[in-house]
């Protein structure tokens, strides 16, 4: 080859061999994202199964909230039941005596006394049942 030649492929032989090792280095860069993706996709995939256990573990959790507040709610349904029974009772009897003691002194002021004193036992009644029932 002649001299002239040379120096004519010397320019492009050294851009073939810049090219060349951009063309290396864009690879390797290449290789890395792949390798930095195929990491983020695993820690995504650990993310995704660890979620998918939480949000398992919240719904028994939930589940079993819900069932113990469905049970609590029927025993303060019965627990009141059962004091609205107890006051009612009690309530009739307090009446009845009241009555019992109106028939027998027909003063206006006795019944008035009476009404009053019914009144306070009828209140006092009352907070006792509440009092027992959040006891």
């Amino acid at each position: 080859m002649s001299t002239a030649f040379t120096k004519f492929l010397e320019p492009i032989m050294s851009e073939r061999t810049f090219l060349e090792e951009r063309v290396d280095h864009i690879q390797q860069d290449l290789s890395e994202v792949k390798a930095d993706v195929k990491r983020i996709d695993a820690k995504l995939d650990a993310t995704n199964r660890e979620l998918a256990l939480t949000r398992v573990e919240t719904e028994k959790s939930l589940g079993a909230a819900r069932a113990e507040t469905a049970a609590l709610r029927v025993d303060m349904e019965r627990g009141f039941g059962q004091l609205r029974a107890e006051m009612m009772a009690g309530f009739a009897a307090l009446r009845a005596e009241i009555a019992a003691l109106a028939s027998k002194h027909s003063d206006g002021r006795i019944q008035l006394l009476m009404w009053m004193a019914g009144t306070a036992i009828s209140a006092a009644m009352l907070a006792v049942g509440v009092a027992k029932l959040f006891s």
